[in-house]
């Protein structure tokens, strides 16, 4: 049977959450897609009005189309998902493939496996490239991409998650780990009697001496009282003096830490894939309206003839100071799923061995003393940190990388979470900043000291001055002159 083909599980008993898919490879896509997709449709008629640069706006718009519908189909298909596991199998939370249930029985554990590839893609540098070089240059990279696959008996297999970022690629590692070396399924006594015998071994390893019934030999949790009783046979068990001054120590120890013990319960607490994919939905429509809205401004504005400079350099930020923007407040909403992945997948106590033991330690395999209400516990023999319920059944890691305190393991995380929560203030700014831009755009015609249309309309308006221009003289002609009458000459007569 193929696995989208089962039904839901019924009762699956204690499940542990493992993030499957985090949301980061969905969040950058839809990011991308955001910035790049609308303004790439809008490129390709207004490039059909360049002359010089028709082929360079062809170019860009078409493969700026592509690039942005490749990542939408990423941001859909990659979204958020959890992975529970339990005796009984295998289901899935969020994600393209809510509500896949898949039983032990039906799983060949041995063959799921991670397919580690390339892929070529367009990116945005690429494309770049391609248009400065004039189509010399390939806008395709390499793009390092994972995949899970899980493998029915009957049926092929099929890709439950895809990660192209380190920290979700890090996830589906642990991830099939557990699936093929976890305790899933009902424990023969083989398995109980091997797993007993390896913390043995990690005991003897460490020079730990654990507190065992003098009667059955039995390992006893230790307790802050001189005696505890066996659970097998029910004899009195001495606590060594040493033994109970270092459980009131750690109980000592716990009192203060409280701000330990509150995060780990709010990480354990906190809302699963589902909710974080209704969330990221949400606040993705104004991220892909961001551009259209800008658009639809600045074409208002053009034809009322109210256009001005201001518009030009505000409406078309607007859209990045948007996107920017919401991608960081989502960007600091997944910085505990991050967490619950390393909490789950480091921090996790084995799970008893049979009904009615105790959880024994994540690193030396002792008998952990666990106090109601509490889900996180301090071996007294190796001081590490154990939080309860969350066993996936890995191998412990060497001791000397083995992490110890949560304070330690944690400090990564709270780095993370304070840079993007300077990020998510500087968004919030941001979409003020944005609002304060189309509000520009969008409103009503304000007096601005350089208009650009407004300008033009006046002055073609107002009516053209009166220029006098010097009129240059005529040359008069010239009257013949008057015949000047010839003087008379009287001729003097001879005298006789």
């Amino acid at each position: 049977m193929n696995l989208q083909q089962q039904g839901a599980s019924h009762e699956a008993g204690p499940e542990v959450r493992l993030p499957l898919q985090i949301g980061t490879t969905s969040l950058w896509s839809l990011g991308r897609t955001a910035l790049v997709l609308v303004p790439a449709i809008a490129l390709l008629p207004f490039s059909l009005f360049l002359e010089d640069g028709l082929f360079g706006g062809l170019a860009a718009g078409a493969l700026l189309i592509f690039y942005g519908g490749m990542h939408a189909r990423f941001a859909i298909r990659e979204r958020s998902s959890d992975v529970l596991l339990s005796k009984r199998g295998l289901r899935i939370e969020g994600g393209r493939f809510h509500g896949l249930w898949a039983h032990w029985e039906n799983v060949e554990r041995a063959r799921c496996h991670l397919d580690e590839t390339t892929e070529k893609r367009p990116t945005l540098w690429g494309i770049f490239t391609f248009l400065v070089s004039k189509a010399r240059k390939s806008p395709l990279r390499d793009v390092p991409v994972m995949r899970l696959r899980l493998v029915p008996r009957h049926g092929e297999a099929l890709v439950v998650a895809q990660a192209e970022r380190p920290i979700e690629m890090e996830s589906m590692r642990a991830l099939l780990e557990s699936i093929q070396t976890g305790p899933w399924g009902e424990a023969d006594k083989a398995q109980l009697d091997r797993r007993a015998h390896d913390n043995r071994a990690r005991q003897a390893q460490l020079g730990i001496h654990v507190l065992a019934c003098p009667e059955c030999g039995a390992p006893a949790a230790p307790a802050e009282q001189p005696f505890v009783k066996c659970r097998y046979c029910g004899a009195a068990v001495a606590v060594p003096p040493e033994m109970a001054g270092r459980i009131a120590a750690s109980r000592r120890v716990a009192v203060g830490r409280t701000a330990s013990s509150d995060l780990v319960k709010k990480l354990l607490k906190q809302p699963g894939a589902h909710e974080t994919n209704s969330r990221i939905m949400l606040l993705a429509v104004p991220m892909l309206l961001a551009w259209p809205l800008a658009i639809v401004a600045l074409l208002a504005r053009w034809g009322t003839d109210t256009l001005t400079s201001v518009d030009l350099a505000a409406l078309p930020i607007a859209p990045f100071l948007v996107v920017a923007g919401l991608f960081a407040v989502l960007r600091a909403s997944l910085v505990d799923r991050q967490a619950l992945r390393l909490l789950t997948l480091d921090f996790g106590a084995q799970p008893p061995l049979r009904k009615g033991d105790p959880h024994t330690c994540r690193r030396c395999g002792a008998p952990l003393e666990e106090r109601p209400g509490e889900v996180l516990v301090v071996c007294a023999y190796c001081s590490c940190d154990n939080v309860l319920g969350l066993d996936l059944g890995r191998e412990v890691a060497p001791t000397e990388h083995q992490a110890r305190s949560l304070e330690e393991a944690f400090r990564g995380r709270a780095s993370e979470a304070r840079l993007w929560g300077v990020l998510k203030v500087t968004g919030f700014a941001l979409l003020v900043v944005a609002l304060a831009g189309y509000v520009l755009g969008a409103g009503a015609s304000m007096a601005i000291d350089d208009p650009i249309e407004d300008g033009a309309s006046e002055k073609a308006a107002a009516p053209a001055p009166q220029v006098t221009r010097p009129v240059a003289p005529q040359p008069t002609a010239q009257r013949p002159a008057a015949p000047q009458p010839k003087p008379s000459v009287k001729t003097a007569r001879p005298h006789r």
